[in-house]
């Protein structure tokens, strides 16, 4: 699908594509194509069984043409924000968990 998308359009477009918008368009084209087929027999899908492999990129690159790419286009994340930096407290100083656990075992030995 993405060849075809870019082989179709005059620049490269698969890295603006989103491939999570493809597979579920493909999901929702599929259930339609079935009820296409099921309520509308005198469209002939048989051709693309008697295709040639050029015949076929031909008609892949054919229907990529059509493809809104605005529809496909990736959402690009927004900036992350900056981390705040908790304020030290001298009450409450930072201590690491290998302290602390080290600081239990310590405690048990001595007590026991």
């Amino acid at each position: 699908m993405l060849a075809s998308l870019d082989s179709a359009h005059e620049k490269p477009v698969s890295q603006e594509v989103s491939s999570y918008y493809i597979a579920h368009d493909a999901h929702d084209i599929s259930s339609s194509f079935q009820a296409l087929i099921l309520l509308g027999e005198s469209l002939d899908w048989g051709f693309l069984a008697t295709c040639s492999p050029l015949q076929f990129a031909q008609w892949l690159r054919h229907v990529a043409l059509h493809i809104n790419l605005q529809a496909l286009r990736k959402h690009s994340r927004g900036a992350k924000k900056p981390k705040q930096k908790l304020p030290y407290d001298p009450k409450h100083p930072h201590e690491s968990t290998y302290q602390l656990l080290m600081g239990r075992k310590k405690s048990r030995n001595s007590s026991g």
